[in-house]
């Protein structure tokens, strides 16, 4: 019979790879899903060395468990900034996890090659640091999700953060308690129960409150299970079979298999998406362009045609009224030769400076948004006076249109937009502000990404063009929550 233990540190493997196998599922589609799949992947090969090392006793699975601890609280931080939407924010806390933790874990897969790593790996000195590294990186953890929960716009988002909040918690406590029993013996080791529990929690917060951002049947979560099931017995008999060396081999080639399944999965799911993409694009520019090639040449003959007439008429003597006629054939012609042409620049965005008044050129971009608002109402709070800026008018035209467009279809039952200007620290600022849904951290954070979108019909390039127009004239765009719900979108423009 298995003791109490053995059992619970079978059990937790299997819940740790079925839930692995349901991040592999969802890693293509969400930057949850791979990130998830690796953290249970690691906990699922720590928990099977910890059993295979209550099983045998052998060394080796003990210096597999420390080559492999250790990385479970950077990859848990790495969980942790996805789903608050921080990940390129706090990328140097990400930087110092995985240089501290990482360099201990290399210390634990020395050990099979380099006596002196395994008087090192395991000692006091080596839990000293690891455990100061799992308590700054578990504290980062937790305080970016209480964060995140108390931003958090939606009943769903707060329940999301609340479980996932309590199980990366429950997980870290309870993995923390089997090194402390390593050093202080008197220290009861909860690791594996603690950390089932987590994983369970973690699953209902996939399959019940999608957290992949989209539908994850419970079937699917039953398949996993059956063949993480599956899995597990596998891994008993080999380790029965070969003994602890090549059951140390073959768990760690699992492991590893399926980590680099799950990050090449993902990459070629997404690959191939922005590949479609362009090649969709590119055949639109190059269409683009051989229109507008097409169509100045019949301007430049109807340009010339009626030039001549009006020069005709003028040696004539036509009546006024005539030539009225040829002169706005000319100047029609014209109108449409700069449309071809401000196309063409605004797809390359390129900006063309001249002095500009922000402030009129938001007053005539509403203007023609007056017969499309529907039951929107809109606002304007636009700082008197402005300084001078130089800037391109048909850029920031466009890209104002495009967040009040924006704004207009987040808010398909009526509300309020807002748009403003201003002038703080050397720079103007041109903000959009409406009161939809509002975005939720993860969407906010590859808001400005090409091709990202969350509409059926979405190109996802209308927020990335604003972010090329705000950096071509030397500024940024920059998204966050409007209180008490809603989004802001702004642009940040440097005068110099």
């Amino acid at each position: 019979m298995f003791a109490a233990q053995t059992v619970a540190l079978l059990l937790s493997c299997v819940g740790l790879l079925a839930l692995a196998l349901i991040g592999i599922l969802r890693s293509g589609r969400s930057p949850l899903g791979l990130r998830l799949a690796l953290l249970c992947l690691n906990l699922f090969a720590w928990e099977s060395a910890s059993l295979a090392h209550e099983l045998s006793g052998a060394p080796e699975w003990r210096w597999l468990n420390l080559a492999l601890s250790p990385l479970a609280a950077p990859l848990a931080l790495d969980f942790a900034l996805a789903f608050a939407g921080r990940l390129r924010e706090l990328r140097a806390a990400r930087a110092a996890a995985w240089s501290g933790l990482g360099l201990l874990a290399l210390s634990g897969g020395l050990a099979f090659v380099w006596p002196p790593a395994r008087t090192f790996a395991g000692s006091g000195a080596w839990a000293a640091l690891y455990l100061g590294g799992l308590a700054a990186a578990m504290w980062l953890v937790i305080l970016l999700l209480v964060r995140h929960l108390r931003d958090a716009g939606s009943a769903e988002e707060r329940r999301r953060a609340q479980l996932l909040l309590f199980a990366i918690a429950l997980g870290a406590l309870s993995g923390a308690t089997n090194l402390m029993n390593d050093l202080w013996p008197a220290v009861p080791s909860i690791g594996a129960p603690g950390i089932l529990a987590a994983s369970a929690v973690t699953a209902v917060v996939a399959l019940r409150f999608q957290l992949f951002d989209n539908d994850l049947p419970v079937a699917a979560g039953l398949l996993a299970l059956v063949l993480a099931c599956g899995g597990v017995a596998v891994h008993l008999r080999v380790f029965q079979l070969l003994g602890p060396q090549a059951g140390v081999l073959a768990l760690g080639s699992a492991a590893l298999s399926l980590a680099v399944f799950a990050a090449t999965r993902s990459f070629f799911v997404r690959a191939t998406f922005r590949r479609q993409r362009r090649a969709e694009l590119t055949f639109l520019g190059r269409l683009s362009a051989q229109m507008a090639h097409d169509l100045k040449n019949p301007l430049a003959a109807l340009k010339g045609a009626a030039q001549y007439a009006d020069e005709e008429d003028a040696r004539a003597q036509a009546p006024e009224a005539r030539r009225r006629f040829t002169r706005l054939m000319i100047e029609q012609i014209e109108r449409v030769e700069r449309v071809v042409d401000r196309y063409q620049r605004l797809s390359r965005v390129e900006p063309c400076r001249e002095p500009l008044a922000i402030n009129q050129v938001v007053r005539e971009v509403l203007a023609l948004q007056q017969f499309a608002i529907g039951r929107v109402e809109l606002r304007l709070s636009l700082a008197e006076p402005l300084p001078h800026w130089n800037g391109d008018r048909d850029l920031i035209a466009a890209a104002l249109e495009n967040l009040v467009r924006n704004a207009f279809e987040a808010m398909p039952d009526g509300g309020a937009v807002t748009v403003s200007t201003g002038f703080s620290e050397g720079s103007l600022f041109l903000s959009v502000e409406d009161t939809g849904a509002g975005m939720d951290a993860r969407t906010r954070e590859r808001a400005f990404d090409d091709f990202f979108t969350t509409k059926a019909q979405g190109s996802g390039l209308g927020l990335p063009f604003v972010r090329r127009v705000a950096e071509a004239h030397g500024g940024h765009a920059q998204a966050f929550t409007a209180l008490p719900h809603g989004t802001v979108v702004r642009l940040q423009l440097p005068l110099k």
